[in-house]
């Protein structure tokens, strides 16, 4: 019998990559670090899994809670696709899409404040450039944009306690959508 898939796909092998992040947060800079992980049909579509999160402590400098700064947690994963261009070129791009879901809160380093976490849906197209390193690693430097779809019935305030008083935050997960820059390194059978 004939199939609709015959010869579409001629080769499968896997890959993974573990990259850091520099992007623009409300206003300041942070790092994010992570990972995918996925399949590579016919040398030149990947599909497969990523997650990021933020590895440092920063917060926009207008968000004060009493005379405190409050950390920022984000993270997000999704399904990530990419279409390689010319792979087997020593100098190649790609274009690539993330699509999914994640979540970030403000915490307090001395436990004196309580926020509520809040989550979005996140859109991440990018280009990327890379060099064949050896047969089974690339380096690869990318810039991509972070859309952030907010999830919550009422975006426009973060809600922070101290002790019975509730305060409010103007900010929202939109305010987190902006150009970011990456590096990384693939390893798989390429």
């Amino acid at each position: 019998p004939e199939h609709a898939l015959d010869g579409a796909i001629t080769t499968v092998s896997g890959y993974s990559q573990l990259a850091v992040k520099y992007g623009d947060f409300n206003g300041e800079f942070a790092w994010l670090g992570g990972g995918k992980a996925g399949v590579l049909l016919n040398g030149d579509l990947w599909i497969g899994a990523a997650y990021y999160r933020k590895l440092d402590n920063s917060v926009a400098a207008d968000f004060r809670a009493g005379d405190r700064s409050p950390n920022l947690d984000f993270e997000y994963g999704g399904i990530d696709i990419e279409y390689v261009v010319s792979q087997h070129e020593l100098f190649h791009f790609s274009i690539q899409g993330l699509l999914g879901y994640g979540g970030y809160s403000f915490t307090d380093p001395d436990d004196i404040f309580e926020f509520e976490n809040k989550y979005f849906f996140i859109f991440e197209p990018g280009v990327n450039f890379e060099l064949n390193l050896v047969s089974w690693v690339k380096l690869q430097w990318g810039m991509d944009f972070r859309i952030i779809f907010d999830n919550d019935e009422d975006p426009d305030h973060i809600t922070y306690r101290f002790g019975r008083h509730v305060f409010e935050y103007g900010f929202n997960s939109g305010d987190l959508t902006n150009i970011g820059f990456k590096f990384g390194v693939k390893f798989g059978g390429f």
